[in-house]
């Protein structure tokens, strides 16, 4: 889960609208939330969206836990977030920077890369992040 954000006009400055998006590995968008002020914390948006209700109250088709490929064992689904977001059972977000040893600095260093897809999307979009000339 991860937010981008784009520039909008106003008289005085810009203010930038903020994307929060649910993709999967193929790079599928599977929710979106598109609206919010730039200035809402990602905290504030997620404790407001209906992907969040939907998760709690289980009314949302959550694919059931299945082996990776070469392990027998079933894994769950997650939501990789940055860490802005609270931790739950199905959300991996990154380690405190404190105290860390060398398998949490390994899992911060490759946790972020998972959600590159916002990268791709946004090099792929790149109209979203320009102000209009006028």
């Amino acid at each position: 889960m991860q937010r981008m954000s784009s520039t909008l006009p106003l008289k005085k400055g810009y203010h930038s609208i903020v994307l929060l998006g649910l993709i999967d590995a193929d790079y599928k968008f599977m929710w979106v939330k598109v609206g919010a002020s730039g200035s809402c914390s990602d905290a504030q948006i997620w404790n407001q969206c209906d992907l969040r209700e939907h998760i709690r109250d289980e009314t949302i088709h959550i694919p059931p836990a299945d082996p990776l490929p070469g392990d027998a064992r079933d894994t769950p689904w997650f939501i990789i977030a940055d860490d802005a977001f609270a931790l739950r059972r199905w959300l991996m977000k990154p380690f405190s920077k404190r105290n860390m040893g060398h398998y949490e600095r390994v899992f911060n260093y490759r946790q972020p890369r998972s959600r590159r897809v916002f990268g791709i999307l946004a090099n792929r979009f790149q109209c979203l992040f320009s102000t209009p000339k006028q």
